[in-house]
């Protein structure tokens, strides 16, 4: 058998390690933002065809400019409809690549700077990489594919990168690839000081000095082309992200965390979540870690934490200029592709202090800073000599790698364990609400999950979860006031002045003087959260109380919280409320109003204003609907000419 082959059959065996673990999540479903995304953006594709649709921000007003990920889901569509499997199929190919140019460029690596054994040691990294539990999320879960897209073309860029094609090819594929990586995420943008590192790594390996200005002035010289060409790539990047994402992440703030987060605690907070998770991963994966719950306000444990976390950079930049350690640059490397989530962007991420999808890319780079660490001169270092010399059965050696062994094992059983819990809704938001039962987040993803089920399980779960703390939340008593609305239950009226009671004058604001300085200050959560309510009170008062005057008037203050940006106001940037509001103005008897608006919403929506119709007809459907009682009563009914009269307006 030739070399090569065998090389082969080794990146295999790290790959067959991950197929084996994840082929059951072909049998998975869609949760958590999948559905919106699948639903949302995705539907409006296929209906379209318009494909700047995959440009625009996809998750309300989270600046998202990931156009290849969202094009990807449609391809899904397209391909194998609404089939979870065939996406699930999708992100595993995507990981298993991953996971062989993680071998490839270890390997690459490991002969430029002369380690010994490069296939073992690239084998080591890509098998870290394959069963760390931290890559369960980004792979299990589809909208994972964000990270693992974004990995892919990462590491392809660093492949080309060090390859020893000819220089133009070089750089095309590397500036290529680039541009794909941050068509794929933002994390793409930091490919610039990424590559500049493995720069570095690699000059280490050419020098026996500590790594001065000079040094620094010929690696650019002799990676210029390739830095200038991710460098173009970049601002040909930002141009198109400003050109189609209406808000830019420095305009973005977020309130879950109360305004810090350019703190410097907090990155550091985040940079040790991310460090712990690499490292001891096994009691502590979840699919949230609020930060409310992990940071504890400049606790003792912090601030040794903190400090531990100092320290440690410290060390990889001393190794790295004073030791010239190339293991020491590739680490960096890493924590350049990890920096954005660090909190030292105002990125949005629900008040979380991190997630494990966000390791990703680092994790690739962080494999092979492990098995390229020179194992070998440690333990030729006096102080191991003499440990060795005072054990009489195990060496130093040995001693690595059975606690090497030991932690693959548990890497592996962790990663086993963990898989099962993304396999749908209710599996994933059980598991994260027993973790952090007080997180508002996770409760409420429970409870939507539960109510989706029936009415009964909803009922149970509201039960439930208002005798642990004595209520419900705004947004869960607004999710439950709207399951009893949809099945005719007047208790929905309950509800919505539970809402009110507890909410008081901050469902008043568009009444205040200075109501639009005061919009502009709500979350695009608390802004979802008014306007649902409005808009539920609206209906309900339609539905139940026949009373369309004060449902428009509440549709209204609905529509105003909804309108917090440009891209809100209009036929199109509110198309559900606007929707209501047409079957109120049917409802009151304003025929020609209500055309006119229908019309404009099939217009600007570019659908058919029977499609339009079609929404509207159950909302008029149940205000048609009177109670049981005699025929003579019936035709006293004043809405009984309205809504003879709705059936021939709707059909102009």
């Amino acid at each position: 058998m030739q070399k090569p082959t065998r090389i082969h059959l080794v990146a295999g065996l790290a790959a067959l390690a991950a197929l084996l673990m994840y082929a059951r999540t072909l049998g998975y479903n869609y949760l958590w933002d999948d559905i919106a995304i699948f639903r949302g953006t995705v539907s409006s594709l296929l209906e379209t065809s318009d494909i700047s649709i995959a440009a625009q921000p996809f998750m309300g007003e989270v600046p998202y400019f990931r156009p290849l990920v969202v094009l990807s889901f449609w391809l899904d569509a397209v391909l194998a409809g609404n089939r979870p499997g065939f996406s699930h199929a999708e992100n595993l190919v995507i990981f298993l690549v991953n996971i062989l140019l993680v071998f490839s460029i270890c390997r690459r690596l490991a002969e430029t700077l002369g380690s010994p054994r490069p296939p073992l040691r690239a084998f080591l990294a890509a098998l870290v990489y394959a069963i760390h539990p931290v890559m369960v999320e980004s792979t299990t879960w589809i909208s994972g594919r964000f990270d693992v897209l974004a990995t892919l073309f990462i590491l392809g860029a660093t492949r080309v990168y060090i390859s020893n094609y000819p220089a133009r090819w070089r750089i095309a594929g590397l500036a290529l690839l680039s541009l794909l990586a941050m068509l794929s995420k933002e994390t793409g943008v930091m490919l610039l000081p990424g590559v500049f590192c493995l720069c570095l790594a690699m000059e280490s390996a050419r020098h026996n000095t500590p790594l001065s200005l000079a040094h620094f002035r010929q690696s650019l010289t002799q990676n210029g082309k390739a830095l200038i060409a991710i460098l173009a790539v970049t601002v040909v990047y930002i141009a198109l992200r400003l050109g189609f994402a209406s808000v830019s992440y420095l305009d973005y703030r977020e309130t879950a965390a109360g305004g810090i987060w350019n703190n410097l605690f907090l990155a550091l907070e985040s940079l040790k979540f991310y460090f712990h998770q690499a490292l001891f991963p096994f009691a502590t994966m979840t699919p949230r870690h609020p930060i409310v719950y992990v940071v504890s306000a400049w606790s003792p444990a912090d601030i040794l934490g903190n400090l531990a976390t100092l320290a440690a950079l410290a060390i990889l930049v001393f190794y790295a200029l004073r030791r010239q350690s190339a293991a020491a640059w590739v680490f960096l490397a890493g924590i350049c592709y990890l920096a954005l989530a660090l909190h030292i962007v105002p990125i949005p991420i629900a008040g979380n202090l991190g997630h494990e999808r966000f390791l990703s890319a680092p994790l690739a780079f962080w494999s092979m800073a492990a098995v390229l660490v020179r194992w070998e001169q440690i333990f030729a270092m006096p102080f191991m000599q003499k440990f060795a010399a005072g054990m009489n059965v195990l060496s130093p050696r040995l001693i690595a790698q059975m606690a090497a062994g030991a932690w693959l094992a548990m890497f592996a059983w962790t990663t086993h364990t963990t898989i099962p819990l993304w396999q749908d809704d209710l599996a994933l938001w059980s598991w994260a609400r027993q973790q952090f039962p007080d997180d508002k987040f996770s409760r409420y993803n429970y409870f939507r999950t539960m109510t989706l089920i029936d009415l009964e399980t909803a009922k149970r779960a509201a039960d439930f979860l208002k005798q642990e703390t004595g209520f419900l939340y705004a947004d869960e008593a607004i999710l439950y006031a709207s399951i009893l609305l949809d099945n005719g239950d007047e208790k929905s009226f309950d509800y919505l002045k539970q809402v009110q009671q507890t909410a008081g004058d901050s469902l008043d604001m568009h009444r205040q003087p200075d109501a639009e300085s005061l919009r502009e200050k709500l979350s695009p959560m608390e802004a979802s959260v008014i306007s649902k309510y409005y808009a539920l009170s609206a209906m309900a008062y339609f539905r139940f109380h026949k009373n369309p005057a004060t449902a428009l008037q509440l549709n209204e203050a609905a529509l105003w919280y909804k309108q917090r940006t440009e891209r809100d106001i209009g036929a199109k940037g509110a198309f559900g409320i606007n929707v209501y509001k047409t079957a109120y103005l049917y409802g009151m008897g304003f025929f020609d109003t209500a055309n006119k608006l229908r019309d404009e919403l099939a217009a600007s929506n570019g659908i058919e204003k029977e499609k339009i119709n079609k929404l509207i007809q159950p909302i008029l459907d149940n205000y048609c609907q009177f109670p049981e009682s005699t025929e003579e009563k019936k035709a006293e009914n004043p809405l009984l000419l309205v809504c003879d009269g709705i059936k021939v307006s709707m059909n102009q």
